[in-house]
């Protein structure tokens, strides 16, 4: 079992061990940034000692299109979840947060589509022959982008609905007198 393939499982794993421990939803976000960012970080290295050759030669894994995708994206994700993990942190400080159960419903739903929009293209560049030309590309990839799209569908309702309920909480808080 290789690195990404620990931090992949361990990406799953540690919000749920988290929940199951009852911790607020900023701890929940702040735990899946530190693994989106660690696993891109992890990605990215991985992938610039692949595409090094110490004697100077050309490696058959010159051709890495597809190789490189993972390490952006999870970077990416990592900045969305330390931003929610921000936001919520700041909704607690200020007194602000409402609905917390929501809330935590909204961060398993948005890290459970994340891991949707990254995974089927882990698993595909993982598991079958580099594809070269488009078409060379297995018929399955076009249930990996279809999955992969949905997911992203899935994250942005659940931050578009993360957004609006800080916005109701806040607002709320407000009109109630226990924000100034």
């Amino acid at each position: 079992m290789n690195l990404l393939n620990l931090l992949l499982l361990f990406l799953i794993v540690a919000p749920l061990f988290a929940h199951i421990r009852r911790w607020k939803p900023q701890a929940l976000f702040t735990i899946a940034a530190l693994i989106y960012g660690v696993f891109g970080i992890a990605s990215n290295i991985e992938t610039q000692i692949m595409l090094s050759d110490p004697r100077g030669q050309a490696t058959h894994d010159a051709d890495t299109h597809y190789m490189v995708t993972t390490a952006g994206p999870s970077l990416v994700f990592a900045l969305i979840m330390t931003t929610c993990a921000l936001v919520t942190w700041f909704q607690v400080q200020f007194g602000a947060m409402r609905l917390p159960r929501i809330t935590t419903l909204l961060f398993w739903l948005l890290h459970i589509s994340l891991i949707c929009t990254s995974w089927p293209h882990l698993v595909l560049v993982l598991g079958f022959p580099k594809p070269t030309r488009y078409i060379e590309y297995a018929e399955i990839f076009k249930a990996s982008n279809l999955i992969s799209s949905l997911g992203m569908l899935v994250a942005l309702a659940s931050l578009l609905s993360l957004f609006l309920l800080l916005v109701w909480s806040v607002a709320s808080s407000w009109k109630e007198g226990r924000i100034s």
